[in-house]
Parts: structure tokens; C-alpha cells; sequence
């Protein structure tokens, strides 16, 4: 009993077998995905003939998700040439015998979960990016146009969000890894084992890559000013246009600075000159927001009409265009007739379009 039971351990443990399985693990969840599908798509078909859509929508998915995925699945295995690499050198340095490395399977996991996480939120911007069109009317600011800031602006913070998370994923990935290959190794752990060159220059670098990445985020920080709100209204006010608006179109060069001389401290060897480098840049953001601060607290709010006047303008212009009451005529009505019933009979149009309750005050008051 006890050698059949160590034959069948023998087989399940070879890799053969885990091939196999694996195999009809795929099949299996295939099959269920597809049952699901096609009944979705009769589902659809019965409703309305609406079937094309849900396949348009899901070939966009798909599509954007495998992207997602191979370039998630690309940037690990790069990765995992510079750690191995790095890894072997330094058991090599301390006379030891490198240990098992990891290298197809945490990618290939690593570009699933980018390919589940990044479609999600993606796709739908991508349709619209792809098949955006322009208004002909545009911002007081930055002078784009609106469709831009509907159809485009969307999925390409999609894509820089996607690529800063990919560096955060990035550098998170190779310490782990380089904590898990060298305890492979060693029993313990020293803060000394990151000190060695190759590891601390590939650490930094990825470093260096994330605030690279940052470049284009301030691009759309800078735009995010129209969305926000001044004196009741939407809009960029005094503050938002004097101070972070000049930040925002300052910091990508500071940024690129900051990349430039960290690089050079690397290659030089002076690492506590790279910390140095590198902290100039959320200090930057710090030094910034206090201004902010003080100058909404000290010059603004004590004379918000005169300060915000002018955005003010822009904010109420673009609404009037929103709305298309561009052509509005004022005029005093100095007299008025005495309404009759034929001129009620006139003008009922109008009338029926007179708004004669508050809607939110109306349900509050019915949900007491």
C-alpha cells in the first residue's frame, strides 16, 4: 500500500504531469468563458439585435488586456536579466553557489495581472479615443479643444498611469527579489547586501526610470486646474493659474534635472549625492503647496471678488457656450399688461416649461 501511494506521489510530482494538468485547467475555464459568451450574446440578440455591441466592446477589451499584458510580461523578464545577473555576481563575489532563479513564470504572472487590472478601466477610454472628434471650441488656457478633454485626455492618462504603475511594480518586484534570492543563499539578511554596487545602481535606476515616467503626468496635472473649483463655480481660479499652474509647467524640467544628475552620482559612485538628488523632487512639491497655502489664506481670501473676477469670466462664458445662451439680450420691462386668458392660451408653451418646484428640496421633504 504504502509503495503504490509513493508511485502515485512519484507521477504527480513529474513535471509531465503538471503540464497536463495545466493544460486542462486552461481547456476547462475556456470552455466555461466561451459557454458564458455565447449565451450572452443569444441574451442580447433576443433583447434587441444588440449582440454587435457586446462584441465590439469585448474585442476592444480583449485587445487592450493582451497589450496590457506583453508589455507587463516584457518589462519583468528585463528585469529579471538585470537581477539574475546581479544576483550571480554577487554569490559569485562571496564565494557561494547561485542559487534556483525564477524568470518565465513570475513574468507570465505579472502580465496576467496587468492584462486583468488594466483593461478594466482602459478599453472603454480607448473606443473613445479612437473614435473621438473635436468641437471646434476651446479651453481659454491651454487652448484645446474640448473633444480633447472627452475623447483623448482620458485614455492617455490611462497610459501614463499604467506605465508609472508598471515602475512602481517594477522596483517593489526587484527588492523582493533580490531579498528572497539572497536569504536563498544566506541565512540572514544585512543592509550591507544592498550596498553592493550592481544591485544599488539597478535599484536607483529604476528609480530614476519612475520619476522619468512622471514627465507627461504634469501635462495632465496642469489641465486637471480647469476641473477644479472657484467660488461655487468650475473652474481654475488666482491660485490654481499664479502658483500651481507655473509649478506644473516647471517640474517636468526639474524633474529631468533631477533624473540627469542622479544618473551621474550613480556612475560617480557618490550614492548619498544620489539620495540628495532625488529628494529634491518631493520637496520641490512641498515648498510649492506652503506658497499656495499662504497665498490663498493671505491674498485671496480676503478679497476673493476682485481676485477670482477675471476666472470667473471664462468659467461663466464657457457655460453660456455649453448651453448654447451665447445670443442672451437683457432688457428692462418697465411695464407689464394685465394677463388675460388668451394670453395665457399664447404663450403655453413657455408657461408649461416654468420650473415650479425645487426637485432636490422636493425629494428631501418627501423622504422625511
Amino acid at each position: 500500500m504504502n509503495e503504490n501511494l509513493a508511485e502515485l506521489r512519484r507521477i504527480f510530482k513529474s513535471s509531465k504531469w503538471y503540464k497536463i494538468i495545466a493544460i486542462l485547467a486552461v481547456v476547462v475555464i475556456l470552455i466555461v468563458a466561451a459557454d458564458r459568451i455565447y449565451l450572452r450574446i443569444l441574451e442580447l440578440d433576443e433583447i434587441g439585435g444588440l449582440s454587435s455591441i457586446y462584441i465590439k466592446n469585448m474585442i476592444w477589451k480583449i485587445g487592450i488586456g493582451i497589450v496590457a499584458g506583453l508589455i507587463a510580461f516584457g518589462a519583468v523578464m528585463i528585469q529579471n536579466i538585470f537581477i539574475i545577473k546581479n544576483l550571480k555576481k554577487y554569490f559569485i563575489k562571496n564565494e557561494k553557489v547561485p542559487g534556483t532563479f525564477f524568470n518565465w513564470i513570475p513574468a507570465a504572472a505579472s502580465g496576467i495581472i496587468f492584462a486583468i487590472t488594466a483593461n478594466s478601466s482602459m478599453y472603454l477610454n480607448a473606443m473613445k479615443y479612437f473614435n473621438g472628434n473635436d468641437f471646434g471650441i476651446k479651453d481659454p488656457l491651454f487652448f484645446n479643444d474640448v473633444g480633447y478633454y472627452l475623447f483623448s485626455r482620458p485614455f492617455l492618462m490611462n497610459v501614463v498611469n499604467y506605465f508609472q504603475g508598471l515602475v512602481i511594480f517594477l522596483l517593489i518586484y526587484a527588492i523582493v527579489y533580490y531579498i528572497a534570492g539572497i536569504f536563498m543563499v544566506f541565512a540572514n539578511l544585512k543592509l550591507d547586501d544592498f550596498k553592493y554596487q550592481p544591485i544599488m545602481i539597478h535599484l536607483m535606476s529604476t528609480t530614476a526610470l519612475f520619476l522619468a515616467v512622471r514627465f507627461p503626468v504634469y501635462k495632465f496635472k496642469a489641465e486637471s486646474i480647469l476641473f477644479g473649483e472657484v467660488v461655487g463655480s468650475t473652474g481654475a481660479g488666482y491660485v490654481d493659474v499664479n502658483i500651481w499652474l507655473k509649478y506644473y509647467r516647471v517640474i517636468p524640467y526639474i524633474l529631468l534635472a533631477i533624473v540627469i544628475a542622479a544618473v551621474f552620482f550613480l556612475i560617480k559612485k557618490k550614492y548619498k549625492m544620489t539620495a540628495i538628488s532625488l529628494g529634491v523632487f518631493p520637496a520641490a512639491f512641498l515648498i510649492t503647496l506652503v506658497i499656495a497655502l499662504a497665498v490663498q489664506g493671505l491674498v485671496v481670501s480676503p478679497n476673493e471678488k476682485d481676485k477670482e473676477s477675471e476666472f470667473l469670466v471664462h468659467s461663466i462664458a464657457m457655460t453660456r457656450k455649453a448651453y448654447n445662451l451665447e445670443d442672451i439680450r437683457e432688457m428692462d420691462i418697465n411695464q407689464t399688461e394685465i394677463l388675460t386668458p388668451e394670453m395665457l392660451l399664447e404663450n403655453s408653451e413657455t408657461i408649461e416649461n416654468i420650473r415650479v418646484l425645487d426637485y432636490e428640496s422636493a425629494i428631501r421633504t418627501n423622504t422625511q
